[in-house]
């Protein structure tokens, strides 16, 4: 009798685990992963975003954004290009056609990738999130918030309810708020309170997943704002990640959690 109660407990826990996880929406770090030695292919190039997006049961994926000086947009995550690429600089002090030329660093030597090559293989019911770098390290500025937002418009559907930009610069946050869907992202919970009941219009946060506990993030879902998790490496951290219930993680090992999930 003890045990088949005991089975019957233990299908019950693992039973509510799934049920819980289940719900939880995956996404890939810059396409397969950010820096993972075990990557088919670099961060934020084509054929990582494309292959994130057709692994079965993607939710979608979440990418670098930079400008050029003439205000086309690039996938890329590095402040500098030397350490990653066959080129040298910032991506802000670019032509297009200097960075259309540029490689990455690796055997496949993947071309770096304009944001408008990826935004028509995101599929139905799939999300785009943009997480836009908007610092010039190599002239220690910003870059013009007018002609970015320009570029943007030249490319998504600015009340597209499945493309995100991802926004840690407040002043940025407040005034692209109002025409796309953004998401403010911070380690600092109490500047993210702060920004969030400021800001109606953003829809939730972006947080590391070691920065935040499960409390909190039902706190944040309660007031119905949403919360996405990265800085995620691991089986283990995409187990404890979705365990918190937040909307969505940003995995860097999107098969291990979509195994877990499912």
């Amino acid at each position: 009798m003890r045990f088949t109660f005991s089975i019957c407990l233990l299908i019950l826990l693992f039973s509510c685990k799934k049920e819980k996880i289940g719900n939880v929406q995956i996404y890939g770090h810059a396409g397969m992963g950010l820096s993972m030695q075990n990557s088919i292919y670099h961060d934020n190039s084509f054929e990582a975003v494309q292959l994130c997006l057709a692994m079965p049961n993607s939710n979608g994926v979440e990418v670098d954004v930079q400008m050029d000086k003439e205000g086309n947009l690039w996938l890329f995550h590095d402040q500098f290009l030397d350490a990653e690429s066959s080129l040298g600089g910032c991506v802000n002090e670019k032509c297009s056609s200097e960075l259309g030329s540029g490689t990455y660093k690796t055997l496949k030597k993947e071309k770096i990738a304009q944001l408008s090559q990826i935004i028509n293989e995101v599929g139905s019911g799939q999300k785009l999130f943009l997480d836009i770098k908007n610092a010039n390290t190599c002239t220690n500025s910003i870059v013009e918030i007018n002609l970015f937002r320009e570029s943007l418009n030249n490319l998504i559907d600015s009340v597209n309810p499945n493309i995100y930009l991802i926004l840690n610069d407040v002043n940025w946050l407040s005034q692209l708020s109002n025409q796309f869907q953004v998401l403010f992202s911070s380690d600092d919970l109490v500047l993210a309170d702060e920004v969030i009941n400021q800001n109606a219009e953003v829809k939730g946060l972006v947080v590391r997943n070691k920065t935040i506990d499960k409390n909190k993030v039902n706190e944040l879902k309660n007031q119905g704002k949403e919360v996405y998790l990265f800085d995620i490496r691991s089986p283990k951290g995409n187990r404890e990640a979705m365990l918190k219930e937040p909307n969505g993680i940003i995995t860097d090992d999107i098969r291990a959690a979509l195994i877990e999930r499912n």
